[in-house]
């Protein structure tokens, strides 16, 4: 922590000294050492889509200065604005690009350097906190105590009239302060990030620093072009939707009252639920609350509606069917979307521990994944929606560290991962696992199974059984080993016996044993490193400070962690590189908002999926391009090959 003396704000108020402020910026060199510092204040919060910039402040590090609106037009800023060699800095820098471009500006050319990035590579942790704010990193780095917002102007709806009411110098004061402040942050946390060796993992990057300039800001821009262009809804399906739901909450109240028996009973009353599933009905409890109550959390009653109890399976529907009506069908296609027909959400760059992208306001990462659902995003007038979905990336992440010859192998040769998975397990043939699955099929037809099995088609009816019950077993503990999949877990998922649960899982290991090595292996660097840490593929750092807790469930978790982080970490590495190389290249996202040579746009990742736009006389060449790109990410050295599956289509539903 440093302590310094923090300079007077100054009001740039005439022509003349705008333009000696626009040359002695523009004389700095390029570069780091030449950043400027920019902050705005607006009227509208924290809106990207309906907003205006009451004032704008800059700082060289040595002074500040704030600025009326009228300046940003001013050509002297916006060739600063528009240098590709000029580096800018920021606190959340994608809502000061925002706030720029809708009075008008031209998109940023330079570098924008964003302290929360540079906060976050030096420590991950602080996004659990939620310690991102300007508050926050410079109390924590710099000492220093910002000014509220409503401790300076007062408590009021509207921000505007409250800034320019109070004295001018509190506004200069206030505005200037953030702009100075930004530019020590990033000199504080340059020195910190700097020391991190990123080289001793991954040849692209020498330090924290050069991973920042290299990866972070540039998809800071990716992620602001993401968000300027949203995303359109197809108003037409979100009627459907509202009908269909509608009426789907309407038979849900039917039903239930017709199971109760009576009109004035209250379905959101926990009182008078458990005194019809426990007293009228005189159900077991399945569990209890930490007061010694029976429980119908939404945990629990599931567990009833499985058992047949008829209340309780309308009561799961109509919860379900009323969330999508309230939160996403009214909520978010009807709320948040904007006259021009189309939902803006703010991509949190750092909004997880591992660096996998979040989303908010609203999240689009949670839309449900029904169909009828997704089919409301459609493209702009001209163009077709296109996905692009990583398969298995995470075990193929897990492949790739491990280093097992078996797992590697279904990889390398393109096989059916879970009957491969299964057929180790059990000692049989890849084939025999592949044709049981094959005869299983009731939409094969007799002759099709004949033709496709072969000699195999003789199997009897147990070693089907057998064989397909494996396959069950195995895709579920490949998709949660690297989640602490447990005997427990597994018998309650498949209902299973413990010891048969236990059986799977052994074979699972034997199947794969470097899997085994590979999460000791984990566990022990975050056990011994200085920093208790585990690495992505990139070299970003997963601080686990926690992992020698005497709370045997806490160090539980940080070990499950351990190794989860680095496969987690790893594959929001492969999205974040992909994203940056299909935005920048110049037949495809062209480095610019409209997009390249083939106009292609990108609109959204969720999860393992990536979601563009691109005129319809272009879709066969892009999809190609984009198929070739995505499982060759730039700065990405993975052993184990990467497969994108998807296509272009008239809506995201289809396109999945």
């Amino acid at each position: 922590m440093r302590f310094f003396f923090v300079p007077p704000g100054k009001e740039i108020t005439t022509d003349a000294e705008f333009v000696e402020l626009m040359e002695k910026l523009a004389s700095r060199p390029c570069g780091w050492e030449g950043r400027i510092a920019l902050d705005t204040e607006t009227a509208n919060g924290i809106s990207i889509t309906d907003n205006r910039v009451v004032v704008w402040s800059l700082s060289d590090g040595e002074e500040r200065w704030q600025l009326d609106r009228k300046y940003l037009y001013r050509q002297e800023f916006i060739d600063l604005w528009v240098d590709p060699e000029r580096y800018w800095c920021f606190v959340n820098n994608k809502f000061d690009m925002h706030q720029l471009f809708l009075e008008g500006l031209p998109e940023i050319g330079g570098l924008p350097i964003d302290v929360i990035s540079m906060a976050f590579i030096n420590d991950e942790n602080r996004s659990e906190n939620k310690k991102y704010g300007m508050d926050e990193i410079a109390s924590d780095y710099l000492g220093i105590k910002m000014l509220k917002f409503e401790a300076t102007f007062g408590k009021g709806t509207n921000s505007e009239e409250l800034m320019l009411a109070a004295p001018k110098e509190t506004l200069i004061e206030y505005s200037t302060l953030d702009a100075y402040v930004t530019w020590h942050l990033t000199e504080v946390l340059c020195s910190e990030i700097s020391d991190l060796p990123f080289c001793d993992v991954s040849d692209y990057f020498d330090s924290g620093m050069d991973y920042l300039v290299k990866v972070e800001a540039p998809f800071s821009k990716t992620l602001w072009r993401m968000e300027r262009r949203g995303i359109r809804l197809d108003p037409k399906q979100i009627e459907l939707l509202e009908e269909d739901y509608t009426n789907r909450v309407q038979e849900d109240k039917k039903n239930m009252y017709r199971c109760v028996g009576r009109l004035d009973f209250n379905f959101q009353s926990p009182k008078q639920l458990k005194e019809y599933f426990f007293e009228e009905l005189g159900l077991k409890p399945k569990s209890y609350t930490k007061s010694g109550n029976p429980s119908l959390s939404k945990e629990v009653l599931p567990l009833y509606a499985k058992d047949g109890v008829e209340l309780a399976q309308y009561l799961v529907d109509y919860r379900k069917h009323a969330k999508l009506l309230a939160t996403y069908i009214k909520g978010y296609f009807q709320e948040k979307v904007t006259p021009q027909g189309k939902i803006h959400c703010n991509f949190r760059q750092h909004g997880t521990v591992t660096g996998r992208l979040s989303a908010d306001n609203p999240n689009l990462q949670n839309i449900p994944g029904e169909q009828s659902f997704r089919a409301a995003f459609i493209p702009d007038k001209g163009m077709m929606l296109g996905c692009f979905d990583y398969g298995q990336v995470e075990l193929r992440i897990l492949g790739h560290f491990c280093q097992d010859p078996n797992l590697c192998t279904a990889f390398l040769e393109g096989l059916d991962l879970h009957s491969f998975t299964a057929s180790k397990m059990l000692g049989v043939s890849y084939d025999e696992v592949m044709a049981s699955k094959i005869l299983e099929d009731v939409k094969i037809s007799e002759e099709e199974k004949k033709e496709l099995t072969g000699d195999l088609y003789s199997l009897s009816e147990q070693e089907v059984e057998s064989n397909i019950k494996a396959r069950k077993a195995a895709k579920t503990i490949n998709f949660g080993i690297l989640y602490g999949m447990s005997a427990n877990k597994l018998a309650k998922t498949l209902k299973l016996t413990k010891e048969e649960a236990q059986v799977y899982l052994d074979g699972w290991f034997d199947a794969y044993p470097l899997v085994r090595d590979f999460i000791y292996g984990q566990v022990e660097k975050a056990d011994t490193n200085l920093f208790h840490e585990v690495r992505s593929i990139q070299g970003r750092y997963r601080r686990l400070p926690k992992i020698l807790s005497q709370d045997i469930g806490m160090r539980k978790q940080q070990e499950r962690l351990a190794v989860n982080s680095t496969v987690q970490g790893s594959a929001g590495d492969i999205a974040k590189m992909a994203m940056i190389w299909l935005d920048r290249h110049p037949d495809l996202g062209g480095d610019c908002l409209e997009g390249g040579t083939y106009k292609v746009q990108l609109l959204l990742q969720v999860h393992d999926e990536i979601v563009v736009q691109c005129p319809k006389e272009h879709c066969s060449v892009v999809d190609a391009m984009i198929r070739r790109g995505l499982v060759q990410p730039p700065q990405i050295d993975i052993s184990v090959p990467l497969v994108v599956d998807g296509g272009f289509s008239n809506n995201w539903g289809e396109a999945k």
